[in-house]
């Protein structure tokens, strides 16, 4: 399920919106599955991160980044622009994250580094960064979405450090599997699910173009 949340939030991107009129809401989301080992999180994951991959067009991250390659990657290679149901041409900067491990992601010696940026990004109409070799890097209407996975132990440790129990983990959904694991010995893909599969594969081709402010 929070796969498939991951996914959507990728797709839609900020084309769409809640308006609050002090503010407008996106629908980017930043997603931790905490299990133990062996329990499928990142078997989760690749299935969404596949979904995104074959609907096409969506930038994405390596395994491991630092906070400057993310930048210039979104700055580059990313920016993009829609018009809006007012004639207005809107720009935006997607970039989703998938992370099998995301201690290899944030890094050791630059976790806090990293951590702050997601957490100043998140809702940032525009970014700026300076780098003392590559000059500056403007990102406008960034929209950074994220779905990692990592363990209760390297939870605990990290809030003894007191690195995620700032900005970022009230950003942030922490999806914790504490059930029983049924094991599969063979598992199987029956025409249905193949179907369903196509199905929401060409749906999200069509959701690449959906644009608008959603109303409650």
């Amino acid at each position: 399920f929070w796969s498939a949340m991951s996914v959507l939030s990728a797709v839609v991107s900020r084309r769409v919106h809640l308006d609050l009129d002090y503010f407008k809401v996106y629908p980017n989301l930043y997603i931790v599955l905490v299990g133990s080992p062996g329990s499928r999180k990142t078997t989760a994951m690749d299935i969404g991160k596949e979904f995104v991959y074959t609907i096409g067009d969506i930038p994405f991250s390596a395994e491991c980044q630092t906070k400057q390659s993310i930048c210039q990657d979104m700055s580059l290679n990313c920016q993009k622009t829609f018009t809006n149901d007012k004639g207005e041409v809107v720009r935006y900067t997607p970039y989703a994250i998938f992370s099998t491990e995301l201690s290899h992601f944030l890094g050791h010696a630059s976790a806090k580094e990293m951590i702050d940026f997601l957490t100043t990004i998140f809702d940032a109409k525009f970014y700026n960064t300076k780098t003392k070799n590559k000059g500056d890097d403007v990102l406008m209407g960034p929209y950074l979405s994220m779905i990692a996975c990592t363990t209760p132990d390297w939870i605990r440790g990290w809030m003894r450090e007191d690195v995620i129990t700032g900005g970022f983990s009230r950003r942030a959904l922490f999806v914790y599997f504490s059930g029983k694991i049924r094991r599969i010995p063979r598992p199987q893909i029956t025409p249905e699910m193949e179907k369903a599969r196509d199905f929401c594969i060409e749906w999200g081709k069509k959701l690449k173009d959906i644009q608008g402010q959603f109303k409650l």
